[in-house]
């Protein structure tokens, strides 16, 4: 999944993909639970992760994180992303790929309380107005 240097990410879908969508995570900062920034064992005086990527492909996971170099960009807190963008243009970020056979499972019940993912078919979202309508559910 090794993705080249200098790219854009943006959040268009892949254009051999069936389905796009979007996912959301809410970080487990209990005792025990792993930041991200420890799973890769990264400084995190140094780097601040603000993006992870993750997929399955033929029996394997893969997972990279994307993490700003906090002194290379001067992102020092919050407010600072905002600024970076607006005179860069982009976020520069730098992408780390985790040891094959990391779990996602794992990973994501080590660092994540919950973890959403909700994707549809193209034909289903290709144009304005095709908003899908749950008008009924059903369990399995």
């Amino acid at each position: 999944m090794n993705q080249p240097i200098g790219e854009r990410l943006d959040n268009e879908p892949y254009p051999d993909s069936d389905y796009s969508g979007y996912a959301y995570g809410v970080n487990n900062l209990t005792n025990g639970s792993l930041r991200l920034v420890e799973i890769a064992d990264l400084n995190p005086n140094q780097w601040t992760v603000v993006g992870v990527e993750m997929g399955r492909r033929a029996g394997s996971d893969w997972v990279s994180l994307l993490a700003v170099d906090k002194e290379a960009t001067g992102i020092k807190q919050f407010e600072d992303f905002a600024r970076v963008a607006a005179e860069r243009g982009s976020i520069p970020v730098t992408r780390f790929y985790l040891p094959d056979g990391v779990s996602l499972v794992s990973l994501l019940d080590q660092t994540f309380k919950s973890f959403n993912v909700q994707l549809r078919t193209h034909a289903a979202i290709a144009r304005p107005g095709h908003d899908l309508d749950v008008v009924d559910t059903k369990e399995l």
